[in-house]
């Protein structure tokens, strides 16, 4: 018994690539296993099978060795050979030389050919949107073949008919995170080309977790006291992790900073719990400080002060890469042409900026922000620019907030947040 598990949609994708080289050149696998042949049973030895599209038809059709493999072990019989009469069968047609049919019929209702996907047709928009992609690239005379080369070396066919969806290569400098730093500059926005994030100490995480919870109102027990049954205040590592994911924080701690987070919490007498109870009160504190009043002297609020001095995640002063002298200089220069467009001309940047917040949480992208500077005529030099986008950028992306609120324009106070001012002087 073979090894090999044929797959139906493999081998009727092997046969669809010699129907489309069939019709593109005129070939006819009749007139070349036909004289194979000559007791005109419909079986020939499997090197004989394999000769033909292996030697002189593989130029023609471009199929490797696994597709050839894969076609003797689909059309053999019994006896080892291979029915040859059911693929020309499949590819052209009964013989036109009056050959009686053969069971290649059966084949055909019990195993049907796949059905043709429906993002593998073409709506009239998208037809005539082809066809105007075409139009324009028959004008301007483009060389098409040096885009398609890489195909050609791949099924190693000029005349081969591609598949759009190639194989996703490895790629080590991505998964080793290494640092894009002696690429130098770049005006290229693409995820792998952003910088590793630092390591940070452990109260930075703490602190971190704590505005991850006061920010989204996080009741902490609500998410781990149900590994608890016991109420003992003690769980397993792998069920605080569960309840860490649950809780959203692996937006704010990476696979590693967590595990570090994991670790400081293990109970010290038994190092296979976690005190799950100690990091709620921890994360807890920049709500209210539990136990006050067997601590008269401690001042509540402290804890939610801290979080409230904490930079943007992600902005310069997070990652610890603060802007030099040379870079603030460029950043404030470009800050002050920016402020002085906006006062001599009367430009109002909160409009165009809020086309491009498509989730409305005040940022924007960094290429939306080269956009929008153009569009009103604020044209920066590509230095003044990147330091910018450095001085403003977290997380989230641009935030064009505090560059409007430097500017000087801006944006209203929210109708709640007008109400919760007045609250305080009540």
């Amino acid at each position: 018994m073979h090894d090999t598990i044929v797959r139906l949609a493999d081998v009727w994708k092997t046969c669809n690539k010699i129907r489309a080289a069939a019709f593109r050149v005129g070939l006819n696998l009749w007139d070349w296993y036909r004289p194979l042949d000559p007791e005109g049973n419909s079986l020939i030895s499997e090197s004989k099978f394999v000769s033909i599209l292996a030697g002189p038809l593989r130029s023609v059709i471009g199929l490797s060795d696994a597709e050839i493999s894969q076609l003797a072990d689909y059309f053999r019989a019994q006896d080892g050979r291979v029915l040859y009469h059911q693929l020309c069968q499949i590819i052209h047609g009964e013989d036109a030389g009056g050959r009686d049919k053969t069971s290649a019929d059966c084949l055909l209702e019990a195993c049907p050919p796949p059905p043709e996907p429906a993002c593998h047709t073409l709506d009239q928009w998208q037809m005539r949107r082809l066809c105007c992609l075409l139009a324009t690239i028959a004008a301007r005379e483009i060389p098409l073949k040096p885009y398609f080369q890489d195909y050609e070396l791949e099924y190693n066919n000029p005349k081969a008919v591609i598949d759009t969806t190639l194989p996703k290569l490895s790629r080590p400098e991505i998964d080793a995170g290494l640092s894009t730093a002696p690429l130098g500059e770049t005006d290229v926005f693409h995820p792998a080309l952003t910088p590793p994030r630092p390591s940070r100490q452990l109260i930075e995480l703490m602190l971190r977790v704590q505005e991850f919870v006061m920010q989204r109102r996080v009741r902490v027990s609500e998410f781990l006291r149900d590994y608890d049954p016991l109420n003992c205040g003690r769980i397993s590592p792998q069920q605080f992790r569960r309840g860490l994911d649950a809780m959203g924080l692996g937006a704010v701690l990476s696979p590693e900073e967590a595990v570090c987070v994991t670790k400081h919490y293990l109970d010290p007498n038994d190092q296979e719990r976690v005190c799950w109870r100690t990091f709620e009160d921890d994360c807890d504190q920049v709500f209210t400080t539990k136990e006050l009043e067997k601590h008269p002297t401690v001042v509540a609020g402290g804890a939610a002060a801290a979080v409230a001095l904490l930079p943007p995640r992600g902005s310069a002063e997070d990652s610890g890469a603060a802007l030099g002298d040379a870079a603030l200089d460029l950043a404030s220069a470009a800050l002050l042409r920016v402020r002085a467009a906006c006062h001599e001309r009367s430009l109002d940047l909160r409009p165009a900026f809020s086309e491009h917040d498509e989730h409305n949480n005040g940022h924007v992208s960094p290429a939306a922000v080269r956009r929008v500077l153009a569009r009103v005529g604020v044209l920066l030099a590509a230095a003044q620019l990147r330091a910018l986008e450095r001085r403003y950028s977290d997380d989230c992306g641009f935030s064009y907030v505090r560059l409007l609120e430097e500017v000087g324009l801006a944006l209203p106070i929210p109708l709640y947040r007008y109400m919760q001012t007045l609250k305080k002087f009540k």
